[in-house]
């Protein structure tokens, strides 16, 4: 109490040097956040640059012996000899056609032989054959390369760590950036950066999407969002565009306005790598953003940088308190409002302050919950927030987390959650192996959600984990 006395005094009515000092102390932090933060941007955008590359689709007609059309995109390596991007940049014969405006011409490319070929460019002379292995409606194309490349890896981030406001970065290859680039530069990314505008929990696909100001401009589609951490996010998949003809009828796509585009999070598609066996990563915890040594680390890698950074700063304080002291001592007004300050210290520490229970907030008379009914959590009675409920195995991206020997329980089984303003519960099946039943309808379609009524139960996996969603009158204390 003593040192918070002569800090007060210190910065409210000392020696002006005192002040100064003690405003650079508060200000210097600020300056170092600045300058590692941006330290940190360059190292995750560095870490990205080696996964975020090109893709081509090329289709040849046969008949003709001649090349039709070929498209430009990005992709993300996610294993040596796979790369992930967006459907509609790995494009098939049906997408081709539904392209096609001009009836005559898609008359002619229905009856075609056509040859559609993918190919990822890593330089000049350099481009990989692939083919694709895995599509998803949510327009995600997984594509096998022909040969391996080598590529340090990035972890991938689940759903419910992504904030509303959190900064992202966006990485791939616009076509109208391609117009200043040449040589090597042609193969180098451009990156943009915004923030997490939305997070759209069902689009008119079934989706999830997280919506985004970074700019997302066409050959974007298919490349990387990722966090400060050099954390995938998710894959871009489309900016608010409107189709126009022009005065000679053809079609022209136009921006529906600025700082509104989509990414696709990593769990609407880790289903594809599931399948196919591919080996991935979660990150280890949510990022921090910035690390005390300027580099960009999940909060499990810096619990030591910023324990150093404490112990520095409180020795900071500590010599700055004493500065302060041993300057105010010297003047004999600072030796007055010293003692003024510790004797109003001292009458407030022995004033004497009534204690009491304090009632809890409510929001009304009922709570949601969920209640384990059957199975490993029989007994439990869990209370839903406003965020969704995960139930799974994994624990990195479920909060109601299952043993690893119940197998009959999917990494990320279900998801339920309650919506105040419509009084009723959402349940949604993650494509869970075994499937999520509910009592009154029966299985629920993978990536699809039902409603349920308050009483209503339902199972993961098997009959044995039941649950039961119920509202509980909120006990006031």
């Amino acid at each position: 109490m003593y040192w918070t006395s002569v800090f007060k005094v210190g910065l409210i009515g000392g020696n002006k040097m005192t002040a100064s000092l003690w405003k650079w102390f508060l200000i210097f932090p600020l300056l170092l956040d600045v300058v590692h933060a941006q330290e940190g941007l360059e190292i995750a955008a560095e870490r990205m640059r080696g996964v975020a590359i090109r893709i081509w689709t090329e289709i040849e007609d046969l008949d003709e012996n001649e090349s039709v059309t070929s498209q430009g995109g990005s992709a993300l390596v996610i294993a040596k000899n796979y790369v992930v991007t967006n459907a509609h940049v790995a494009f098939d014969r049906d997408f081709f056609l539904r392209t096609i405006g001009d009836p005559w011409e898609q008359r002619r490319f229905a009856s075609a032989n056509l040859k559609f070929s993918y190919v990822v460019s890593l330089g000049p002379g350099r481009e990989i054959p692939a083919e694709v292995v895995w599509r998803s409606p949510k327009d995600v194309a997984i594509l096998k390369l022909s040969e391996p490349i080598v590529r340090d890896l990035v972890p991938f981030v689940p759903t419910n760590w992504v904030r509303m406001a959190q900064t992202v970065n966006v990485m791939g290859y616009p076509a109208a950036a391609d117009r200043a680039a040449g040589g090597d530069d042609f193969y180098i990314p451009s990156l943009t950066r915004g923030i997490i505008s939305k997070e759209v929990r069902k689009d008119e696909y079934g989706r999830k999407l997280f919506q985004t100001d970074a700019a997302i401009n066409a050959g974007n589609s298919g490349g990387p969002m990722f966090n400060a951490c050099g954390e995938v996010i998710g894959i871009n998949v489309e900016k608010a565009l409107t189709t126009i003809r022009d005065t000679q009828g053809e079609e022209k796509r136009l921006a529906l306005g600025e700082g509104i585009g989509w990414a696709l999070p990593f769990d609407e598609w880790v289903q594809g790598l599931d399948e196919l066996k591919i080996p991935y990563t979660y990150a280890a915890a949510p990022c921090s953003g910035i690390s005390s040594e300027g580099g960009a680390l999940p909060t499990s890698g810096i619990a030591n940088p910023i324990k150093d950074r404490l112990y520095l700063i409180g020795l900071l304080v500590a010599i700055l308190l004493s500065v302060t002291a041993v300057i105010l001592a010297l003047t004999k007004r600072g030796r007055v409002m010293m003692r003024e300050a510790v004797t109003r210290s001292r009458e407030l520490v022995s004033r004497r302050i009534p204690t009491g229970r304090s009632a809890k907030f409510t929001a009304g008379p009922h709570v949601p919950v969920l209640a384990c009914v059957g199975g490993y959590y029989e007994g439990t009675t869990i209370e839903l927030g406003e965020k969704p409920l995960a139930i799974g195995r994994d624990a990195r991206m479920c909060q109601l987390v299952y043993p690893q020997d119940k197998t009959e329980i999917s990494r990320r089984h279900c998801v339920i959650r309650y919506e105040e303003k419509d009084q009723a519960f959402f349940l949604e099946d993650c494509w869970s192996k075994n499937g999520t039943y509910a009592l009154s309808s029966g299985k629920i379609p993978g990536g699809e959600q039902i409603v349920l009524k308050t009483g209503e139960r339902f199972y993961a996996g098997d009959s044995g984990n039941m649950f039961e969603v119920n509202l509980e009158p909120l006990s006031i204390s």
